[in-house]
C-alpha cells in the first residue's frame, strides 16, 4: 500500500512542474539587478482599472532597450519607442498613434543621462500626421525647440526665440 500511494504522489508532483515551469516564468518580468535597478523585461499596469496594460518593454540595469510599447486605456497602441544607442548617449525612434491606429507623429529623440538628471529631448525632422492619414507638417526640432515649420503647400516657417518669425512661400512645393 506504502509502494503504491508513493508512486501516486511521485506521479502527481511529476504532473505539477510543467504548471510550476509555467508559473515561474512569470516572475521573471518585473524584476531588479543587485544593485536594485530595473532589468529585463517589465510590464507596467493600471491596477485602479482592472490591470489595464499601460506600457511593457525591457530594461538594461536601470535603462529603458530595444523596443516600449505603451497604450490607451481602451488598449490600442498610444506610443512606440526603438531605443539604439550613439556613444554615450540612447537615441529614440519614436512614434505615436490617434487612438484609430494612424500615425499621428514620428521622430527621434536623445536621452542623455547627467549627473543631476535625464534629459530626453525631440531633435531633428518630426513629420506629423491628421486622423485620416495625411502629413500636415514637419517640424525640425534642436534640443527640444521647434526651430523651424514646413507645410505641405511649401510653406515654411522659421522660428527665432521660439517665436515664428516670417513665413516663406518657396515656388514649385
Amino acid at each position: 500500500m506504502k509502494k503504491v500511494l508513493g508512486i501516486a504522489l511521485l506521479l502527481l508532483l511529476g504532473s505539477k512542474v510543467p504548471v510550476q515551469a509555467q508559473f515561474l516564468k512569470g516572475i521573471i518580468i518585473n524584476r531588479y539587478d543587485k544593485n536594485a535597478m530595473h532589468h529585463g523585461k517589465w510590464k507596467y499596469l493600471d491596477r485602479s482599472h482592472g490591470r489595464r496594460l499601460i506600457c511593457y518593454g525591457r530594461f538594461d540595469h536601470g535603462k529603458q532597450v530595444k523596443e516600449w510599447k505603451y497604450f490607451y486605456p481602451e488598449g490600442n497602441l498610444r506610443m512606440e519607442e526603438k531605443y539604439t544607442w550613439e556613444g554615450d548617449k540612447r537615441l529614440v525612434d519614436v512614434t505615436f498613434y490617434h487612438e484609430n491606429g494612424l500615425v499621428a507623429n514620428k521622430g527621434l529623440a536623445r536621452v542623455e543621462i547627467l549627473e543631476d538628471k535625464t534629459h530626453y529631448y525631440w531633435f531633428g525632422d518630426w513629420v506629423y500626421f491628421d486622423k485620416q492619414g495625411a502629413p500636415e507638417k514637419t517640424v525640425t526640432y534642436n534640443n527640444g525647440h521647434p526651430v523651424q515649420y514646413i507645410y505641405p503647400d511649401g510653406r515654411v516657417e522659421v522660428l527665432t526665440d521660439k517665436m515664428p518669425s516670417t513665413t516663406i512661400q518657396f515656388p514649385g512645393r
